[in-house]
């Protein structure tokens, strides 16, 4: 039997599941973001006991690759990384804003999916009927209520994601009148993740262990902390 292990650590919300014989076996989900590391692992080990399987009947794995939290995509991809060299078996790697896209209801004519990166800037991509028509970006604010507004003009337009609420003081009234915000779609899901690479194998590519890479789309707290101190001191 083919056993796909989904995992989606990229936001608040992290996930594992476990797919096969054509259906979802399981899947576990916790909101403590700080506690992601300690949160796969038993995950893992609950979803496995459920479903009387062993570790070594893992015959692929999923992981969200990012964008998102620095920490844990590095927990998600450390995962990973760990079962697929100990268990030889290939790696799926598909970005979090195509899983989170996934949630999104299909008569939604354009849908911007957009995260929380912080400090007022947010990871964002475009979708049309479920198909990115955007790279995934960090933009500000103010670039994305422009960009949200352009599409207005010859489209329908939703938003999902987390940090739907922290966009609308971007927003003029009479756009935010314009726009549907999905308020029930806020994270991104494992069971998505690994239904996702079933269906459309081709969004992430096999690969091998050592060549899955985190999808950083700006750099850690600490990194950027430094690189604005060095550019006030330039």
């Amino acid at each position: 039997m083919s056993v796909v292990l989904g995992i989606e650590t990229t936001s608040l919300q992290a996930s594992l599941c476990l797919h096969g014989q054509g259906k979802l076996l399981g899947e576990k989900s916790s909101l403590l973001q700080r506690s992601h590391s300690e949160f796969v692992t038993q995950a893992l080990s609950d979803l496995l006991h459920e479903n009387s399987l062993r570790t070594s009947q893992i015959t692929e794995i999923a992981v969200s690759v990012g964008p998102g939290s620095f920490t844990g995509i590095r927990v998600g991809i450390s995962l990973a990384k760990a079962l697929g060299y100990s268990l030889q078996v290939p790696i799926w790697t598909i970005d979090s804003l195509q899983v989170l896209a996934y949630s999104v209801p299909t008569g939604s004519k354009v849908s911007f999916v957009v995260q929380n990166a912080f400090k007022n800037l947010f990871f964002a991509c475009a979708f049309e009927a479920g198909l990115a028509i955007s790279e995934p970006q960090v933009l500000t604010g103010e670039a994305l209520s422009h960009e949200i507004a352009r599409q207005l003009q010859t489209s329908s337009v939703s938003v999902a994601g987390d940090a739907q609420d922290l966009l609308r003081p971007f927003f003029s009234a009479d756009l935010l009148a314009k726009i549907s915000f999905l308020s029930d779609i806020r994270y991104p899901k494992s069971s998505h993740l690994t239904t996702l690479m079933l269906k459309q194998p081709e969004l992430g590519q096999t690969k091998d262990w050592k060549s899955v890479l985190p999808l950083y789309l700006r750099g850690s707290e600490a990194e950027e902390n430094l690189r604005l101190k060095s550019s006030e001191n330039s």
